[in-house]
């Protein structure tokens, strides 16, 4: 794609050019693509070779989302061979190839009072969601090509369902709602008891969803139609995870649950936490990982039979699992621990993070608060 090359004082400009809009769209839905240019200025790296070398990996890529004054990053996401960066408040939207960090298109969505929720993608259409509207972009230019108001306000991000074409969104209202890729209009929805905080989770053909005040209910994708409901006895205020034929749920009552994907029955109940479980729990491959907060430290949970495997005093989030060890990040080092026993096998220092996310075939992504990337690739 042949980008632009803009200067710098020209970016308060730019941000109000228009592409042209569909039928029915403000000039605010659709601006510019492509008003920033990747700097091949040195940024200086997230974490240096010997470093990344003892934890296995060899540098790949570095790239700079260049920041506006005022703008922070609210969420990285992976999709594909494309990386996306949402920014507030001007929502702004920047898309890279995972494969070299080239800069692909930057977009200007929607207007400053209203937030963008992390995208999900269908190979050449981009779905991004502010609380109220729905927009759809070429994957390949961000060109907007559609926006549609949302049945129902939400506040968290829609999970998407390729097979239906349908992004499933939750509701502050506490009304769950499957809107129709194709036609931008909902096909059905169904609600809970209370406000939903948290994303619905995709489980096969079915869809997981669970609000604030514990009651959670598994839906058919395509139809809305409730496969089963029940309640946790206290409050959830994270999000659930899948782990095979079972749902993963985190209760404030201080229980994790594994629930049947089929039946809604307790597969098996972890009791040993004893606190408010108060951050999601984390399914990795054998393992499921419950971090514990406000106290330090998480805990190792069988899958099949819910038994804790270890434990340790260690605040840090789960990235992934290799075939000996897990990895960790905290804002300023990754950690290697021994999935047998939970001991630290290594930890090595980093620039301040504020995310490590998978990338590729076991590769890593760093970000840091200020716009900079780097890719990490398995050695």
């Amino acid at each position: 794609m042949r980008l632009m090359t803009v200067q710098w004082l020209t970016v308060v400009a730019l941000l109000g050019f228009s592409v042209g809009c569909a039928s029915g769209e403000k000039e605010e839905d659709r601006q510019s693509t492509s008003y920033f240019q990747n700097t091949s200025k040195p940024i200086g790296m997230l974490i240096e070779p010997t470093p990344a070398s003892e934890i296995g990996y060899r540098l790949g890529w570095a790239s700079p989302v260049q920041l506006l004054e005022g703008q922070a990053i609210t969420s990285v996401t992976v999709l594909g061979d494309m990386v996306f960066v949402v920014e507030d408040p001007k929502n702004i939207v920047t898309a890279l190839s995972s494969d070299n960090g080239e800069l692909l298109w930057k977009v200007n969505l929607g207007s400053d009072i209203e937030s963008i929720f992390a995208p999900s993608r269908d190979e050449d259409q981009i779905f991004i969601h502010s609380a109220s509207r729905f927009f759809t972009l070429k994957a390949r230019t961000g060109e907007v090509t559609s926006v549609a108001p949302l049945q129902s306000p939400v506040s968290s991000k829609a999970v998407y369902a390729p097979e239906q074409r349908l992004a499933i969104m939750s509701g502050t209202n506490g009304l769950v709602f499957g809107h129709s890729v194709n036609s931008n209009f909902s096909r059905w929805s169904y609600r809970l008891a209370n406000r939903i905080t948290n994303s619905a989770v995709l489980a096969g053909q079915d869809v997981f969803v669970v609000d604030s005040g514990g009651t959670y209910a598994m839906l058919e994708t395509s139809t809305g139609t409730p496969l089963w409901r029940n309640r946790a006895l206290g409050k959830v205020s994270t999000a659930p995870a899948i782990q095979g034929s079972e749902v993963i749920l985190a209760s404030e009552d201080g229980k994790l649950y594994a629930l049947n994907r089929t039946t809604g029955r307790d597969t098996w109940k972890y009791l040993g936490a004893e606190q408010k479980l108060t951050a999601s729990p984390v399914a990795l491959g054998r393992l499921i990982i419950q971090p514990l907060v406000p106290n330090p430290g998480i805990v190792a949970i069988d899958a099949i039979n819910g038994k804790e495997i270890w434990r340790t005093d260690i605040t840090a989030t789960p990235v992934l699992t290799r075939q000996r060890d897990m990895l960790l990040y905290t804002d300023n080092k990754i950690i290697s621990i021994n999935l047998d026993d939970g001991s630290v096998n290594t930890e090595v220092p980093t620039k301040k993070v504020m995310t490590v996310l998978p990338i590729g075939d076991g590769g890593l992504l760093l970000v840091s608060p200020g716009g900079r990337l780097l890719k990490l690739s398995p050695q």
